[in-house]
């Protein structure tokens, strides 16, 4: 038995997102998903690239991972424990193909 894939390498037809940030914190991590399926999750310093997005609308949300286990931590209350820093982009981002959106995220 096989399994067959189709992969179009053509790149006009997905679209690119440019994220720039102003965080000093350097554990930052990004979350990129349409409805509630994340489609992208990568760490971050001050700027990021995601590439070869297919065309949509897309939300997106960054968190200072202070554990450094790649997940948004709520705290403990009984135990004294800070939830991890987290950022929703307020706006829908709307991917075009063969178009390049550019965010900034501040503090």
């Amino acid at each position: 038995d096989s399994t067959a894939f189709y992969v179009d390498f053509n790149y006009e037809k997905y679209g690119a997102l440019k994220i720039k940030s102003s965080i000093t914190d350097t554990n930052l991590v990004v979350e990129l998903f349409d409805n509630n399926d994340i489609i992208r999750k990568t760490k971050m310093k001050d700027s990021l690239f995601l590439n070869w997005l297919t065309p949509g609308n897309y939300n997106f949300r960054l968190f200072v991972d202070e554990n450094e286990n790649t997940f948004w931590d709520s705290g403990n209350l009984l135990k004294g424990i800070k939830s991890e820093k987290i950022i929703v982009y307020p706006q829908t981002i709307k991917i075009k193909p063969n178009w390049d959106v550019e965010i900034i995220i501040e503090e």
